[in-house]
């Protein structure tokens, strides 16, 4: 005998009125704070790069907040690629010499 396990939609059809919308406007709420902190941190990010790499990428600085509000949820789940900080030891932007 296996256990029968609704859809997640259908459990909201068998709840009252009033508590499915509770629980929607709580997680609407909470998909909303999520989504400010994932652009302040996108914002935060893309702020750290300097004018040469934000030309590389086709922004200029005035324009960081207007494309990343324009972001929809996956695009702002991106991860950035380079670390947040330099490696220790060398200055950002040169290479070891070789011998």
């Amino acid at each position: 005998m296996r256990p029968f396990l609704p859809h997640q939609n259908d459990l909201t059809h068998s709840m009252p009125k009033e508590a499915a919308g509770t629980g929607s406007v709580l997680r609407k709420l909470i998909r909303a704070a999520v989504r400010r902190w994932q652009q302040h941190k996108l914002i935060t990010s893309l702020h750290a790069l300097d004018d040469r790499q934000l030309r590389d990428i086709g922004l200029y600085r005035n324009d960081i907040k207007r494309v990343v509000h324009g972001f929809d949820d996956v695009e702002l789940g991106m991860v950035p690629l380079t670390p947040e900080h330099p490696p220790k030891g060398r200055a950002h932007g040169t290479f070891p010499k070789t011998a």
